[in-house]
């Protein structure tokens, strides 16, 4: 075995996580104090694969809840939506927000595959 990174197609994957990880433990560190991470349901399975809860914990994440149109049963003060930029999410979230919130709103765009060569 060459190297300790795993590499998929020429491409060096452990870059890239460790990447996607640094930035989303960055984002989570900004707020500071107990949160909750608010997720769009199409990033579960890409956030998963990235970090564990139990680290999201120990970086102050208390509960982790998937965009929906109903009202969210939030009892944190502070909230950070991850989602994808669509007008659909802006809705949810404008409906869920309530005035006594911290909250801090990301949007992740879509890689396009063909980018990654």
């Amino acid at each position: 075995m060459v190297g300790s990174s795993t590499k998929l197609n020429g491409v060096d994957t452990d870059s890239i996580k460790n990447a996607a990880l640094k930035d989303l433990l960055d984002i989570v560190d900004s707020v500071r104090g107990k949160k909750a991470l608010v997720l769009d349901p199409t990033l579960t399975g890409p956030i998963g694969l990235v970090v564990k809860f139990s680290l999201l914990r120990d970086h102050g994440i208390d509960k982790v809840y998937h965009l929906e149109p109903s009202p969210l049963a939030v009892t944190h003060d502070k909230i950070i939506y991850l989602v994808r930029p669509e007008q659909r999410n802006a809705e949810m979230i404008l409906g869920t927000t309530v005035d006594c919130f911290d909250f801090c709103l990301m949007c992740v765009n879509r890689s396009n595959p063909q980018q990654v060569v």
